[in-house]
């Protein structure tokens, strides 16, 4: 299973099935919903959706018709909201409009599937957002199911803003990740089928780090120096103090046993295992530097050679803190052995 960010044109995807954002009536609309249509065949489209569903679909589900002339056999209709002011269920349907289009795809025996970012065009759904309600519904389907699937950007600026949310696990993995086995073991499933743009990829986290760079740029203010005289547990107890929180809501937001977490405390010349410490840093809400320097200073690091090093390292920068949301990622890439369990005492 997989999900990649792509910029194309959506109608030159040659994949089982490409989604078009409609409406209640499943009329043709304008920006992506207009260039299906017109490289699919207006007369013939119009015609198949009159005739199999001539009652429309409601919000949030989905139809499917032939895709006629496209290089995608299949399109699937989904029915998407348009942005009010969020509070008008709009997440909610939108999240569906993408798992109704899935599962409607997995019935219908799709082993792949290119989605726009439906609700941004006309229907002004901001852009951060919808992006990632779109990889949360993909990543909560593949969680139980197996298809490729791709998020398909047409300008630089909106790949961009999928890159900075979610896009740098793909990237750090592929740039670390060169031996031809581990390359091949990660894409035999899901090889591109030579019809489309291969992701620009390198071009576009060049580009991404090169912004992070400029003058107005916001980047974190640390110094190694201020600390470097403190031991692991010192700087444990001075940043549970800075955080404001409880002993007992650190050990709970961890999902620690109480014993573990003294012990990490009180224990003389104790280190915990690694992993222990990152859940402390994600319950704590660290940033990925502090969380590095943490690590550092009970011997750990985290690398460049280990995918959930990887990962870890790109929620900690993008502040995707919940212990779900990096599971659902860690199996996304499976590594279904590394998810976070709901205890860890068994591991110390």
């Amino acid at each position: 299973m997989a999900l990649r960010f792509v910029r194309n044109d959506i109608t030159k995807m040659a994949v089982d099935a490409v989604v078009l954002p409609a409406n209640k009536l499943l009329e043709q609309g304008s920006g992506a919903s207009r260039s299906i249509y017109m490289a699919a065949g207006e007369e013939q489209l119009e015609g198949e959706l009159r005739l199999r569903y001539p009652d429309g679909c409601e919000m949030g589900k989905a139809v499917i018709t032939d895709g006629y002339a496209l290089p995608a056999k299949k399109i699937i209709h989904t029915v998407c909201p348009q942005w009010l002011d969020g509070e008008n269920g709009e997440a909610d349907f939108l999240y569906s409009a993408y798992m109704e289009a899935l599962i409607l795809a997995e019935k219908n025996k799709c082993g792949s599937i290119a989605f726009p970012l439906l609700s941004t065009g006309s229907y002004r759904y901001p852009r951060f957002d919808a992006i990632k309600i779109a990889v949360h519904a993909i990543l909560d389907f593949l969680t139980d199911n197996y298809m490729d699937v791709y998020l398909v950007f047409f300008g630089k600026d909106a790949i961009r803003d999928g890159v900075k949310l979610f896009g740098d696990i793909e990237t750090l993995i592929d740039d670390s990740y060169s031996s031809a086995e581990l390359v091949n073991n990660r894409y035999s499933s899901r090889k591109l089928q030579g019809h489309f743009d291969q992701p620009d990829w390198y071009d576009l986290k060049k580009d991404f780090d090169k912004k992070l760079k400029e003058p107005n740029a916001k980047t974190e203010s640390y110094d190694i120096t201020d600390y470097k005289g403190e031991s692991f547990k010192e700087m444990l107890n001075r940043l549970i103090q800075e955080s404001g929180m409880t002993d007992p809501e650190v050990y709970k937001a961890a999902n620690l046993y109480k014993q573990t977490f003294n012990k990490i405390k009180q224990k003389p010349g104790y280190i915990p295992k690694k992993k222990t410490i990152l859940t402390i840093a994600v319950a704590l809400q660290l940033s990925s530097r502090t969380t590095r320097e943490l690590l550092m200073k009970a011997g750990y690091a985290l690398t460049d050679c280990d995918s959930l090093d990887l990962i870890m390292r790109y929620c900690f920068d993008s502040r995707m803190l919940d212990f779900k949301d990096i599971n659902q990622l860690l199996e996304s890439y499976g590594l279904q052995d590394e998810v976070f369990p709901l205890k860890s005492d068994s591991d110390e």
